[in-house]
C-alpha cells in the first residue's frame, strides 16, 4: 500500500478520475422521476342526445377512470355491442324509444356492463322497474360528484339506487 493512499487491494493509491470524482462530485446523471400511471377501467359509453348531457357525461366517465368515453345518439344496439363499453350512462329523460325497453336492449347485449341509467323522474317505483330491466344502478341529475360516487358503487357492487328515489318510511 501506497504510504497516504486509500489502501486498495493491489497496493497502489485509486485512479486519478476515480480521487476526482470522490472530492468533486459531477452532477448526477440519472435522476429518479416517479410516473404515477393510472390504470384505465376499460371502455365507456353514454346514450343521450342532449348536447349539455354528452358533456356531463363525459366528464363523470372521465373522472371515474374509463376511457374513450363514447356518446351514442339513438339506441344503436349493434354499434354499441361493437364497442364493448364496460359502463354505460344512459339519459333516459332524451330518449326517443320505449325507456324500460332500452334498458332491457341494453342489457341483453351487454351482460357484464355497468348500465347505469340517470333520471330527472324520482320515484321509488321507476328504480324498481329499471332495476327489473336490467340497469345497474339509477341516479338522478345532480351534481358531479354524488354522480361520480353513484356510478362507482353501481360499478363496486353490481346495483346503486341514488337516495332521492328512496322514500323514508312514514314515522310511527
Amino acid at each position: 500500500m501506497a504510504e497516504g493512499g486509500l489502501g486498495w487491494d493491489n497496493g497502489r493509491d485509486p485512479p486519478v478520475d476515480w480521487v476526482f470524482q470522490e472530492f468533486h462530485p459531477t452532477p448526477p446523471r440519472w435522476v429518479l422521476v416517479e410516473i404515477r400511471r393510472f390504470v384505465s377501467l376499460g371502455n365507456s359509453a353514454s346514450l343521450t342526445g342532449d348536447g349539455s348531457t354528452k358533456l356531463l357525461f363525459k366528464e363523470v366517465l372521465t373522472r371515474s377512470g374509463y376511457d374513450d368515453p363514447q356518446n351514442f345518439d339513438c339506441l344503436a344496439v349493434a354499434k354499441i355491442a361493437q364497442h364493448a363499453p364496460r359502463a354505460m350512462l344512459v339519459d333516459l329523460d332524451n330518449l326517443q324509444t320505449d325507456r324500460l325497453e332500452c334498458v332491457r336492449q341494453l342489457r341483453f347485449v351487454l351482460p357484464q356492463c355497468a348500465i347505469v341509467v340517470v333520471s330527472s323522474d324520482s320515484q321509488e317505483k321507476w328504480a324498481a322497474q329499471c332495476h327489473l330491466a336490467g340497469a345497474s344502478g339509477v341516479l338522478s341529475r345532480g351534481s358531479v360528484p354524488r354522480m361520480l360516487a353513484g356510478l362507482r358503487r353501481a360499478v363496486r357492487h353490481g346495483c346503486y339506487t341514488d337516495p332521492s328515489f328512496i322514500k323514508p318510511a312514514p314515522a310511527a
